[in-house]
């Protein structure tokens, strides 16, 4: 009988307490806890990078704290990729208990819930894993959106374009077209929003 077991995952140091809220120090995390898969890192840190960019622009009215607490997640969203190699819990979950033992507790919740999370949870029967309140919703249309117009190869593209790469990998009565098409007009709301604050 062939047993399933589950990867020995070794991350990179985690930055000291005094540093935990720093980009600089989990830019190098995301990067080294990747090395395996470099797309999901360039993702990570794509996504980082496009909500990043609206801080001087679209989000220029944004409480710095809020901006940073947005930044961090961005970067972080998909650690729990990382944690979770075999996908075993959705990857949500797994980054946001990470986050919350490291006392990120802010951050923990927008990635818990980012991009439909909730549903891949509910699809998989795993649904009780979900201990996160909903977060701020306006940072976590602002997570999604550009969690969603990024790829998998971390270039930033239109929710058009994703779909496409989405179809093209998955096929178009899969589970994960289906959460796209179910969170596009959330995706296209948000995206209309942060046009009339440029």
């Amino acid at each position: 009988m062939a047993v399933l077991l589950t990867p020995v995952v070794t991350l990179p140091v985690v930055p000291a307490a005094s540093r935990r809220r720093d980009l600089s120090c989990w830019l190098a995390f995301v990067q080294e806890a990747f090395a395996n898969v470099p797309g999901r890192g360039w993702h990570s840190r794509v996504v980082w990078q496009r909500v990043a960019g609206w801080r001087s622009r679209e989000l220029s009215s944004f409480e710095p704290s809020r901006m940073a607490t947005l930044e961090l997640a961005a970067l972080l969203h998909d650690i729990g990729r990382a944690l979770d190699p075999l996908d075993l819990s959705p990857h949500g979950f797994v980054g946001a208990q990470f986050l919350d033992d490291l006392g990120l507790t802010d951050i923990a919740p927008l990635v818990a819930h980012h991009s439909g999370a909730r549903l891949d949870a509910a699809a998989r029967g795993l649904e009780h894993l979900d201990r996160w309140e909903s977060a701020d919703p306006e940072l976590q249309a602002l997570l999604d959106y550009a969690d969603r117009t990024v790829n998998s190869r971390g270039q930033m593209v239109t929710l058009a374009q994703r779909r496409e790469e989405l179809v093209a990998r998955c096929g178009e009565d899969s589970a994960k077209t289906a959460r796209f098409d179910l969170l596009l007009p959330d995706a296209l709301r948000t995206e209309a929003w942060l046009a009339t604050l440029s």
